[in-house]
């Protein structure tokens, strides 16, 4: 079989690519070894999110419909399923492997989007699915049942290390997150980054700060009894505070890219920290081969990698286009959530650009109230010289929704004034941005 572009790994950014690759006319293949959908279908922040938002018996239903669903999506778009572990032969050959024969098929393009896997941060402690896990195994088990052990550590207060926090206290855990910086989820703003550490501990989660952890094991088994061995506690001991025992440690924020087979054959460019070097266009060093999603590094997030998935197509289609991060958007699914584009208001600063704040309670909004999503608010930067807007930050209850307005408002650098006067409907949640928006023009 001879293909145009042939995606190996069907995430969401190499079904993006796969799909765009289609509709523009390209004959195209997409190889997963496992459902389409890839890692952040099975083990990734979908089944997180379903478990944030709903009873956990009904995430394998769902993990399942939404599987079903990208494939058939893939189908109706033209796009060649094929199921199997991709070996690379060369830049145009790749053999396909599955449990029964093998195949060989024949490419003039190659995309990789076949991600990465956590690794433990701390040297010399590896993560061995019983007192030190990943959010791998934390997924493997929540899916199965429920994450065995009461007293969990979280090392880092990240994006993953909040949304896990959020998760595992909603499921009754004695949660305790450990941070090095002087604050949780640095990539927030400080006031939506705040929220979310007042709402932590209201909840009950424990928040160390400024906190180094200098070594972690296993404790010692007490006059030599080996019988429950895998029950042990770990011991986390700290720079400047006393050891704790806990259950089970959640270890966070770093991992390798996972290559297929034969692709270091090719000579291809990768990064000091060993990700696959691309420019602007997505193309390896070397001809016809394209890398996307977590295998790049740079922006871990889904909708990245779906961007990444997407100019790739459009590259090897023939139209020449540049990868444009500057208007990328961001969903936490914490609890609460937290979304935003643009800079944040330590940005705005550090670069000396005047602007305004406009601020809105969600108690304020009709829709909002009348869901019960009164906690949070809409944090909107405006510069007041050219009337755009710098930033736009939430936090709330379900107000990943509104991220799709405030993107387009942002990324298309609309008039403060005309965005205010579009006629939504009311009573929605939407009408809170605009609201935002207006107290920043108005602001004294």
């Amino acid at each position: 079989m001879k293909y145009d572009v042939t995606v190996i790994g069907g995430g969401p950014g190499g079904i993006a690519c796969a799909v765009k690759s289609s509709k523009l006319g390209l004959k195209t293949a997409l190889v997963e070894k496992n459902f389409p959908g890839g890692d952040a279908i099975n083990e990734g922040y979908y089944p997180l999110k379903v478990l944030l938002s709903d009873d956990e018996k009904v995430l394998p239903e769902r993990i399942q419909n939404a599987s079903f669903a990208w494939h058939d999506r893939l189908r109706k778009c033209g796009v060649d399923v094929i199921e199997g572990e991709a070996e690379v032969l060369d830049e145009g050959k790749i053999k396909i492997i599955t449990s029964t024969h093998t195949q060989n098929i024949h490419t003039k393009n190659i995309v990789i989007a076949t991600g990465n896997v956590p690794v433990s941060p701390v040297e010399g402690v590896k993560l061995d699915g019983q007192g030190f896990i990943s959010y791998q195994h934390a997924m493997k088990e929540s899916k199965a049942g429920e994450l065995t052990g009461d007293k969990i550590a979280i090392l880092g207060a990240d994006v993953e290390g909040c949304e896990f926090a959020s998760f595992f206290r909603s499921t009754g855990k004695d949660v305790s997150l450990f941070e090095t910086l002087d604050r949780i989820m640095p990539l927030c703003d400080k006031d939506t980054g705040s929220y979310l550490y007042d709402s932590f501990v209201h909840h009950g989660i424990k928040i160390k700060t400024n906190t180094k952890v200098t070594n972690c094991s296993y404790e010692k088994a007490q006059d030599n009894d080996r019988s429950n061995i895998n029950n042990r506690k770990v011991k986390l001991e700290f720079e400047n505070s006393d050891p704790e025992l806990f259950d089970r440690v959640l270890l966070t924020g770093k991992s390798i890219p996972k290559f297929p087979e034969g692709l270091d054959k090719l000579g291809i460019s990768c990064k000091d920290d060993g990700y696959i070097k691309v420019d602007s266009k997505m193309k390896t060093s070397v001809d016809g081969i394209y890398a996307i999603g977590d295998v790049i590094g740079g922006i871990t997030s889904a909708n990245a990698a779906i961007l990444e998935g997407r100019t790739a197509a459009v590259n090897i289609s023939g139209i020449k286009k540049d990868i444009d991060y500057s208007t990328m958007p961001y969903v936490f699914f914490t609890n609460p959530q937290i979304s935003a584009v643009g800079l944040r208001e330590m940005d705005v600063i550090s670069k000396e650009i005047p602007y305004k704040v406009g601020k809105i309670d969600f108690r304020y909004n009709l829709r909002a109230l009348s869901l019960g999503y009164d906690r949070g608010f809409v944090k909107v930067l405006v510069n007041p010289e050219e009337n755009i807007i710098l930033g736009i930050h939430i936090i709330g209850d379900n107000i990943s929704e509104l991220i799709p307005l405030s993107t387009l408002a942002y990324s298309k650098a609309i008039s403060t004034y005309d965005i205010t006067d579009l006629p939504l409907p009311h009573p929605i949640m939407g009408e809170i941005v605009l609201e935002a928006i207006e107290e920043a023009l108005y602001e004294a």
